[in-house]
């Protein structure tokens, strides 16, 4: 059952995408043959050959704008739907800029990653390492 003018909105995609996040994990590639496998269009109510790279793009560029305000927004949703006690809650996330070289075969597994990532300073220039503390 495809949705209305087989065109979806960029809230669809996007819901799409972070349901394909969380189901594998891995760069944003060939989407269609995901959804395909994982009974996107049966639950979404999205063809799976509409989610080409121009469309998944589309809807990125849409939701880019709202980048900063997304997460405390779901964050405050997500506290209020299901009830989360927050008295004692405290999320941390930090990132450390780098300068040098990192190698990826030289950095041990079990440790934070250095690479390029999404810098809360706004340096895509810089190498980071970010870690998460939640408790």
């Amino acid at each position: 059952m495809p949705w209305p003018g087989d065109r979806p909105c960029d809230g669809q995609v996007i819901e799409v995408l972070v349901a394909n996040r969380l189901t594998a994990p891995a760069p944003l590639w060939r989407v269609d043959d995901w959804a395909r496998d994982w009974a996107v269009e049966e639950v979404f109510c999205i063809e799976s050959e509409l989610l080409n790279d121009d469309r998944l793009g589309r809807a990125l560029d849409a939701i880019a704008p709202h980048l900063q305000e997304t997460p405390d927004s779901i964050g405050a949703r997500a506290i209020g739907e299901f009830g989360i006690d927050v008295a004692t809650m405290h999320w941390d996330m930090t990132s450390m800029s780098l300068h040098g070289a990192y190698p990826a075969d030289d950095q041990d597994e079990e440790c934070p990653r250095v690479g390029y990532k999404r810098p809360k300073d706004r340096r895509f220039d810089l190498k980071q390492i970010q870690s998460v503390w939640n408790g």
